[in-house]
């Protein structure tokens, strides 16, 4: 089997080397090894560039963490946030929330034909009310990589915090968090960083505090009605996934980088050779720098058709419709018909992409004769 649907989800978790010792014994033993969750926050922490390991909060994932800091930060009735038509679900449906329930004000910035938002866009976006501005760092469905810092600076001269969403980035790019100018940024591990399911972390700048959205247990100060007011424990209520953190540890000692180069390097060939392809059409490709992603559609073939013969026929996996981004595939006039999204990933190789184009090359074919 092919896997070309990286941006959804890695095919590779890595297993959790020495620290498997430690899982194995960590029901009846914790106190004895340490809290193993400080240990990782510290190797998340220095992996990120990212000074306060205290304020690296754990979830089940991206989008469990977005919801805490959006519902968190913007706790309260009213105000504004800039995001834009890029976002995931995981932005647009906690914010669609807040409009119905506490009537707040949204606005989508659009994204230039180079496949980035302007940062001169979210400027003339903000307001005195905005309280808060929400970016992909990478798009789910074009790849293209957005910049962050620039937004960042703009936002900062106005006061107004940025939250990043790094599901797409982390194990792509360096993500060092001085680097990207945020607030806070959330990372998911089971993508690129090939890391496990239902495990994301949260790195919490000092001026980023959002209030408690789901509280419970917390193994420390039971006799408080609230939840404890430190972090993590703050935004941490309930048991961790223990058995996740030593695979997450094992994912980024592995991490390097400069593996992704020449994936990348073959991935513009690969888009190169797609274009030469009768009856294919490509949509949305940035032309700013962007990431392994790419979106297409072979005429004589509804996006789930095409998904289907590349599965069946092929034994390629690749993802098909609005890939939870309806106002990015709206901006690209693909709402209606969704497209078939290919990605690779860190462990793809110039093999892979080969026979993706020739399942490609052989279904086109198929769709001009039909």
């Amino acid at each position: 089997m092919i896997f070309a649907n990286w941006a959804a989800t890695s095919p590779l978790k890595r297993e959790g080397g020495a620290a498997a010792e430690d899982e194995r014994h960590l029901v009846r033993s914790v106190a004895a090894l340490g809290d193993p969750t400080d240990r990782l926050r510290r190797q998340v922490a220095a992996q990120f560039g990212f000074a306060f390991p205290e304020r690296v909060i754990f979830g089940s994932g991206v989008t469990d963490l977005l919801n805490k800091m959006i519902l968190g930060l913007l706790d309260g009735d009213g105000g504004h946030v800039v995001t834009t038509v890029l976002e995931h679900n995981s932005v647009l449906r906690p914010l669609h929330y807040l409009t119905l329930r506490r009537g707040l004000a949204v606005t989508h910035c659009p994204i230039e034909a180079d496949g980035c938002v302007a940062p001169q866009r979210i400027a003339a976006a903000l307001r005195p009310d905005t309280r808060l501005c929400i970016l992909s760092h990478v798009s789910n469905v074009s790849g293209a990589i957005q910049p962050v810092a620039e937004v960042a600076a703009v936002c900062r001269d106005r006061g107004v915090p940025v939250l990043l969403d790094c599901a797409q980035s982390g194990g792509w790019l360096a993500c060092d968090f001085a680097t990207l100018g945020a607030d806070a940024a959330v990372f998911s591990a089971h993508k690129a960083l090939m890391g496990p399911s239902g495990l994301g972390f949260a790195l919490l700048g000092p001026d980023c505090d959002p209030a408690p959205v789901i509280t419970g247990g917390s193994g420390i100060m039971s006799e408080l009605e609230g939840q404890p007011p430190e972090l993590p424990w703050r935004l941490e209520a309930g048991t961790p996934n223990y058995e996740a953190l030593p695979r997450l540890e094992a994912a980024l000692a592995a991490l390097d980088l400069s593996a992704t180069v020449p994936v990348r390097q073959a991935f513009a060939d690969f888009v190169a050779e797609l274009r030469r392809i009768d009856g294919v059409r490509l949509v949305g490709v940035p032309t700013a720098e962007y990431l392994p992603i790419v979106n297409l559609i072979v005429e004589g073939f509804a996006d789930d058709s095409l998904a289907f013969v590349l599965l069946k026929a092929f034994d390629i996996v690749t993802r098909h419709g609005l890939h939870c981004a309806p106002l990015m595939h709206r901006h690209l006039g693909t709402y209606d018909t969704g497209t078939t999204r290919i990605s690779f990933g860190p462990a793809s190789t110039a093999e892979d992409m080969a026979a993706v184009l020739a399942a490609v090359r052989q279904i086109a074919a198929q769709g001009k004769r039909g």
